[in-house]
């Protein structure tokens, strides 16, 4: 009945959508299930490596088009420094958790992607704050505005000078 009193094309873009969901909720299911079959049967280090490492470092990865977001924009609306906090606030009370067995070495491994996020949201403030301290490039400096205007004024002074004669 949902569908039925929907105008037609936003009922074909939600179908669209549901199924695109479903979908992809299927796909995850199915590379959860191999991801299951392959850590079984592989070696203690391979699996720390694809199931820490690997995904820590995609985590990392995943910081940088935000960076170059800030850098490229001069912006930093949108973001929200909030779920930072909450975020790294997440990942430390995880890494005293960790550290609270007493065996360093181990914790250390075991803690790795949540100091690599924490990390990671350090650049990402650092960087964000950069960006709020340094005002935007103003206009004026640019050598194509500036011909632009230039080109406006002697416009602007040549029809002022033939309506004055």
């Amino acid at each position: 009945q949902f569908l039925l009193y929907r105008k037609p094309q936003q009922a074909r873009l939600f179908m669209k959508l549901v199924l695109y969901t479903l979908g992809f909720v299927a796909l995850q299911f199915c590379l959860s299930f191999v991801s299951f079959l392959i850590f079984g049967a592989i070696n203690e280090t391979v699996a720390y490596i694809l199931g820490n490492l690997g995904p820590g470092a995609l985590y990392v990865i995943g910081f940088f088009p935000q960076i170059w977001e800030f850098i490229a924009t001069r912006d930093v609306s949108g973001y929200s420094f909030g779920v930072t906090f909450f975020d790294c606030a997440g990942c430390l009370f995880n890494g005293v958790i960790l550290y609270s067995d007493g065996d360093f070495l181990a914790a250390s491994k075991e803690a790795a992607p949540f100091i690599a996020i924490v990390f990671m949201h350090i650049v990402l403030v650092l960087t964000a704050i950069a960006v709020l301290a340094c005002p935007k490039r103003s206009t004026e400096s640019c050598p194509a505005k500036l011909e632009g205007d230039l080109e406006d004024n002697e416009t602007k002074s040549s029809g002022s000078s033939v309506s004055a004669v």
